[in-house]
């Protein structure tokens, strides 16, 4: 059956898709090749740059600033609450408004603005937004 249904290799041709990324895909491999070769002549090179390399990421990693919030930080925070797809739009507005006074009750927190309903962050009308 293979006799009937299978060409030989060479009766199969390819199109210009197929040989211009068999030929870059040789590119690739070749460049591979001679780095890696490149690579293995020069180990003490190798090792050094591999070394200089681990000592720069410890040094930037200490230079580097590190912290919860950003130094440009606006002081603003946007939270966003959800109720099930069934609440009411009444039973909404006394959540949200427990939720603000349980914010407004906070000594850190200087103003709070609530609003309720659809919002460009969130399209859902069962979704409250006390910033």
């Amino acid at each position: 059956m293979c006799s009937r249904i299978l060409k030989p290799h060479g009766d199969v041709k390819h199109g210009r898709l197929f040989l211009a990324s068999e030929r870059a895909f040789d590119a690739v491999r070749d460049a591979y090749g001679w780095t890696l070769s490149w690579t293995l002549e020069r180990q003490r090179f190798a090792m050094g740059v591999f070394l200089a390399i681990i000592v720069a990421t410890g040094w930037l990693y200490t230079k580097m600033p590190k912290g919860f919030l950003p130094s440009e930080d606006a002081g603003q925070l946007f939270c966003f609450i959800e109720a099930p797809q069934d609440i009411s739009f009444d039973a909404m507005v006394t959540y949200q408004r427990s939720v603000l006074e349980i914010l407004r009750a906070d000594p850190n927190i200087e103003s709070v603005t609530g609003f309720l309903g659809a919002t460009s962050f969130n399209p859902r009308s069962t979704s409250a937004a006390p910033p």
